[in-house]
């Protein structure tokens, strides 16, 4: 991330600018589930310096990205850098999914109980 501004301005910003963050709807292929996440661009110029880049998860963790367990920023589509595009394989989705459904099964049980 640029060293512009201080780290307490940037924890600032990811706070402020994190919930309009924008997630678009999944979609897949024969092998991978997809995603692309916006970024308000207020929290892309933390990144603008490193156009091309494709970020590890602690950096776009750190931008207040959120996503499960198996996503990958694969590719930057350099007319639009601030739409990070994910990935992830679809055994990965289809266990993630399937934990997602028994946590919520679990949690109905406890309600009723």
């Amino acid at each position: 991330m640029t060293n512009f501004k201080s780290n307490s301005e940037i924890t600032q910003m990811i706070e402020t600018y994190s919930q309009n963050i924008y997630y678009c709807d999944k979609y897949e292929d024969d092998f991978f589930q997809y995603r692309n996440v916006i970024l308000p661009k207020e929290l892309h110029v933390l990144i603008k310096n490193q156009q091309g880049k494709l970020l590890k998860e602690e950096e776009w963790r750190a931008l207040g990205v959120k996503g499960s367990a198996g996503w990958i920023h694969y590719a930057v589509h350099l007319p639009e850098p601030h739409i990070l595009m994910f990935r992830r394989s679809l055994e990965v989705a289809r266990q993630q999914e399937e934990l997602q459904r028994r946590q919520e099964e679990l949690a109905a049980f406890q309600v009723r109980h």
